[in-house]
């Protein structure tokens, strides 16, 4: 066998390991995704941008909720993709460090009121991987608080028709009883109905 054919033989033994274990990653990365929240805005996410083990982007949040953060580490090991030596990640707003953390996994944080907030993440390749790229999966998301409902035009226009025929009721009474002499106040009892 020649040296050539070993080394071939080699790869495609590498690369059958890879496929064979690379399911069982995609399966724990596709699990992880799919725990988005109800109602959540999606700000950002995906892999880290090429050749690159930090990045990170600002994000103006609109108003009041909770700013979700979420990392994880796509890695197998023995595989040509090896689990990160490292993963991390924080949440800053202006000068001030909200919260960090180290490896997979996510923070939440309920934000009072709109502002700028920085997040940034950092991952390190293992020395034991054959390519020096990170295999991250992570995603910021922003889940608003509720907020009244403002009541539609149509349900202010059936209240003002009420409190119309309401007041035009009492207005048909009003005249009813000055023609008929009755005080206003007066109201038959069911003893006098019964006579």
């Amino acid at each position: 066998m020649t040296k050539g054919m070993r080394l071939g033989a080699m790869t495609a033994a590498a690369m059958a390991l890879t496929f064979s274990l690379a399911p069982t990653a995609h399966a724990a990365a596709a699990a992880w995704m799919a725990e988005a929240e109800e109602g959540a805005e999606i700000l950002d996410g995906g892999g880290p941008p090429e050749g690159k083990t930090t990045w990170g982007n600002n994000y103006s949040i609109s108003g009041a909720g909770t700013l979700t953060v979420r990392a994880y580490d796509l890695g197998v090991a023995g595989t040509l993709m090896e689990r990160l030596d490292s993963l991390s990640f924080s949440v800053a707003h202006s000068s001030t460090i909200l919260g960090s953390h180290l490896g997979d996994g996510s923070m939440t944080f309920d934000l009072n009121g709109p502002g700028d907030f920085f997040v940034n993440f950092s991952a390190t390749p293992s020395s034991m991987a054959r390519f020096g790229v990170p295999l991250v999966s992570w995603r910021v998301s922003f889940v608003p608080n509720a907020s009244t409902v403002p009541l539609p035009a149509s349900v202010w226009l059936l209240i003002a028709g009420l409190a119309w025929a309401t007041g035009m009721q009492r207005k048909r009474a009003k005249l009813a009883s000055s023609e008929s002499g009755l005080p206003l106040s007066w109201a038959p009892t069911a003893g006098a109905l019964a006579h």
